[in-house]
């Protein structure tokens, strides 16, 4: 989508991005059934596996097969390849892989000669990795440490969107207008808050729901903007003829470089369910120095 795009007009494309991503969230009640009248275990595989269930009869085919069938099909019926990609299609035409992947050596160039490049995939490589540990820990923590029935998990992710798509629409368009240094420095010290917040919440208390929502509603801000600006950043600093090579570059890098993470937060959550949560926190300060760090070295660099 943001390949053909002006600068001037990723940030908001990516907007649009996360908040389609963040309207995903509201199917959350289905798994609220779902685990309701099943166990935890049951629902999941009835949402991510081909599964036929015998019970309830309502329920006899897999959501994720369904959905990823219908999205394949859209996909393949109104997509297009953008004008960069078709001049991509001339210049490579008659070559074989291995010299296209050889091509790549220039982008890894254009990657380490570039501070800004570095930068924004430091800053995705640290979002991307707080993510993993969230989505995988974040459930674990509640549900054994804070003793949130399991019924009630799946309503906390759609609360947390729904305040996502609330910042969007009313505060992130504001602040990111001119500067992209301020909304990045305040989206990792609203994440922290909101991690700092999730590991001193009470177990089994009254105000451990206080307390949760409190710290997603800093997470719904965090989140939100570091979103958008981890995916606008890499797009920004790169001209439009390489500007897919490169993000291809990113993603495969920063996958590689958050796959330990997993086993850590595991390891770190098996010694005490708070420490994957101690970790992102240690993450997002390093991502909010990192942020500092960088713009005030490179005071010439547009914001």
């Amino acid at each position: 989508m943001v390949e053909d795009a002006e600068k001037s007009r990723i940030t908001r494309i990516y907007s649009l991005v996360i908040v389609c991503g963040q309207l995903s969230a509201l199917f959350a009640p289905i798994s609220f059934v779902l685990v309701s009248h099943l166990t935890l275990v049951k629902a999941i595989r009835i949402l991510y596996i081909n599964r036929v269930v015998q019970k309830p009869q309502f329920l006899n085919k897999s959501n994720a097969f369904v959905v990823m069938t219908i999205k394949l099909i859209l996909l393949f019926r109104f997509s297009k390849e953008t004008k960069t990609g078709l001049v991509r299609i001339k210049e490579t035409q008659g070559k074989s892989i291995l010299s296209l992947i050889q091509g790549y050596g220039d982008v890894l160039q254009i990657l380490r000669k570039s501070k800004g490049t570095i930068f924004a995939l430091i800053i995705s490589g640290l979002v991307g990795t707080v993510g993993i540990i969230n989505t995988t820990f974040w459930q674990v923590l509640v549900s054994k440490k804070l003793l949130v029935p399991d019924p009630l998990l799946p309503l906390f992710p759609m609360f947390r969107s729904i305040l996502s798509l609330v910042f969007f629409f009313t505060v992130i368009p504001h602040i990111t207008k001119v500067n992209l240094k301020i909304p990045l420095l305040l989206g990792f010290t609203a994440y922290l808050l909101g991690q700092t917040i999730l590991v001193l919440t009470p177990t089994a208390r009254v105000i451990t729901y206080g307390m949760l929502g409190v710290s997603l509603v800093f997470d719904g801000f965090g989140v939100g903007i570091l979103a958008m600006l981890a995916e606008s950043l890499v797009a920004l600093q790169v001209n439009a003829a390489e500007r897919a090579r490169v993000m291809a570059i990113q993603h495969m890098l920063i996958m590689v470089l958050t796959a330990p993470f997993g086993w850590i937060g595991g390891i770190l959550s098996g010694i005490s369910r708070d420490l994957p949560f101690v970790l992102t926190s240690g993450l997002l300060l390093t991502g909010f120095l990192a942020t500092l760090g960088y713009y005030l070295n490179n005071r010439d660099i547009p914001s």
